[in-house]
């Protein structure tokens, strides 16, 4: 399954969009809170816009993309990824932290939800 559902929908707000930046920021295991200080944003920042309730503008995006080594472009593009082949997904979910964990638990229940709905 793709972390995505289609194209259509691959970004379609604000929590797609932090779940997007979620994911290529915890590729390469950067913190939210450094995230945030390499962008010039106070700490919680990152953690704001992953978690939806925060909207990133054009130029925060892009120095997101800068500090996560990827072009806006592909940040947008539903068939990039990142090689990330060497990280083994049982190890990776025992590595969460308490936060992570959260937001992963908000992410599952969003998406049980939308396929009711689209159901």
């Amino acid at each position: 399954m793709n972390e995505y559902n289609t194209k259509d929908n691959f970004i379609h707000d604000s929590k797609s969009l932090g779940l997007r930046i979620a994911v290529l920021r915890e590729r390469k295991q950067i913190s939210a809170r450094q995230l945030s200080y390499d962008i010039g944003r106070n700490k919680n920042y990152i953690n704001s816009v992953e978690s939806g309730k925060a909207y990133p503008s054009v130029p925060t995006l892009m120095s997101i993309c800068k500090q996560l080594d990827i072009s806006l472009k592909d940040f947008f593009d539903p068939e990039f990824r990142n090689n990330c082949s060497h990280i083994n997904s049982d190890n990776m979910f025992s590595q969460l932290t308490p936060e992570q964990s959260f937001y992963l638990k908000n992410l599952i229940d969003d998406l049980i939800e939308k396929n009711k709905l689209s159901s």
